[in-house]
């Protein structure tokens, strides 16, 4: 970790598709044209694939307790028709 604005950690390999073809159909780790980390199914052009990384359990169990998000978004009261 020598770049102290862009710090790293080995959580996940990721793979040269000439080296170690990548599956189809699934969710992964991409590293696009442009060097920037995404994810998506993997698609000619990408530099490197990989699989995404397991969500602790404890993570899970705390998720789960969170109310579930809504899609109804407050209105500012002076946005509202009179």
């Amino acid at each position: 970790m020598n770049d102290k604005l862009h710090p790293t950690e080995q959580v996940t390999t990721l793979y040269d598709p000439l080296i170690n073809p990548p599956p189809k159909g699934v969710s992964l780790l991409l590293i696009n044209e442009g060097g920037v980390l995404i994810i998506g199914q993997w698609y000619e052009g990408a530099l490197a694939w990989g699989y995404k990384p397991k969500i602790p359990q404890s993570v899970k169990i705390r998720d789960a307790r969170q109310p579930a998000p809504t899609d109804q978004t407050p209105i500012r009261p002076e946005a509202q028709a009179t």
